[in-house]
């Protein structure tokens, strides 16, 4: 179980960093109910912090074929669209999930969600 843990926060740390990087987060608000739970487990498993890169393209990938089939343009929720809508509500797991990646964001840039279901996709198809 410690074992676990330990690979969790590094595959977090990483996931965190990427994500950043590229101005991207993990929609907390997207109305999903244990999704935080669901990606602590895949994370848990093994060490993916090379696999990073491609498990968030292929994340991003899915965020753009789900906008393709909805006729939809891409990102379409965005931090400013985000808050003049009516929230989903939030999933507290994902919150803990994301507790710890306070990682300082660049105000000037807007940041891009990535669906939780999307990541976890993209976590079953890079590192399943």
């Amino acid at each position: 179980r410690e074992q676990g843990s330990v690979v969790f926060r590094k595959n977090r740390g990483v996931l965190a960093s990427n994500l950043n990087q590229r101005s991207l987060s993990i929609d907390e608000n997207s109305g999903t109910k244990g999704a935080g739970l669901v990606l602590r487990q895949m994370m848990s498993v093994k060490d993916i912090t090379e696999e990073m890169d491609d498990v968030i393209k292929c994340a991003v990938e899915i965020e753009a074929g789900k906008s393709q089939r909805h006729h939809e343009s891409p990102w379409g929720v965005t931090k400013a669209s985000a808050e003049s809508k009516s929230k989903p509500s939030k999933d507290r797991t994902l919150a803990n999930f994301l507790l710890d990646d306070a990682v300082e964001s660049k105000p000037e840039v807007t940041t891009q969600f990535i669906h939780p279901h999307s990541l976890e996709s993209a976590l079953s198809l890079i590192s399943g």
